[in-house]
């Protein structure tokens, strides 16, 4: 996963088949806020999918449909500027520019690593937020 600068509003995930290879991009729309060493992503439900040769579409623009313009979720003029930001990462993924471009594509974790220990938990997700994943 590719989470660009601290105010960008989207990550870009590197998605693998269980034989290994490389099979494309997802880009979740969001945003994210900082809180100490916290950070709540607020999802902003519309995605991309975006394949290898470089073919992209939407993903769930019916349920984007349904929240926009709801109060808990974001403006007409939000919906607008969300789906400018989607269109945005669809043109880099046309003209195979970062982080459409190969890069890490062909990424294999050396078969020695373990996976980290999760974190102890200290009961602080507060779920205060529609939409909120803790992460």
């Amino acid at each position: 996963m590719y989470q660009p600068a601290q105010n960008d509003a989207q990550s870009v995930w590197w998605i693998f088949g269980a034989d290994g290879g490389f099979s494309g991009w997802y880009v979740n729309l969001e945003r994210r806020v900082h809180d100490g060493a916290d950070i709540d992503v607020f999802d902003a439900e519309l995605d991309l999918l975006v394949t290898p040769d470089h073919q992209w579409r939407w993903k769930d623009e019916e349920s984007f449909a349904q929240k926009t313009g709801h109060p808990r979720f974001w403006s007409t003029a939000e919906a607008v500027a969300i789906r400018e930001r989607g269109l945005r990462l669809a043109r880099l993924a046309e003209t195979r520019s970062f982080p459409f471009d190969g890069t890490w594509c062909d990424f294999r974790p050396d078969p020695a690593w373990e996976p980290p220990p999760l974190p102890a938990s200290d009961g602080a997700y507060r779920g205060e937020h529609v939409g909120t994943a803790r992460h």
